[in-house]
């Protein structure tokens, strides 16, 4: 398996295909912080197609304003490779406001909100 980990976030390809994205405890998302996890993401990835990912928000995960404008840009710019991702939130506040977000932000690729890992892992191999 390999992994590339910045300050808040850890990737790794834990099957064919499937990048586990996890988001550190207590992490917080700025723009500065974004670059560097993009930066991981490309090395990573690299010209991989047909991801599916696996996004895991750690407790207390914050998004900020101008990380959140910047992910968005960059999610935009990648979002061609993906084909379904699986987002895992303990929170159901958190969970609540991600089903709005993507409501509103639909990307071009199957996206489904998750309280555990193995759910989500399920739903992504089918």
């Amino acid at each position: 398996m390999k992994t590339i980990a910045t300050n808040t976030l850890k990737l790794t390809f834990i099957e064919d295909g499937i990048l586990e994205m996890m988001y550190l405890p207590g992490a917080i998302l700025n723009k500065e912080n974004s670059i560097k996890n993009y930066q991981a993401y490309d090395t990573i990835v690299g010209d991989k197609a047909n991801l599916k990912r696996l996004v895991i928000l750690g407790d207390n995960t914050e998004l900020t304003e101008d990380g959140r404008n910047f992910s968005k840009e960059q999610d935009v710019l990648r979002q061609d490779k993906i084909v379904k991702q699986a987002i895992v939130m303990n929170s159901y506040l958190h969970r609540v406001g991600a089903y709005i977000y993507y409501k509103l932000f639909v990307p071009p690729y199957e996206i489904k909100v998750f309280s555990d890992k193995s759910s989500a892992l399920v739903w992504l191999k089918n």
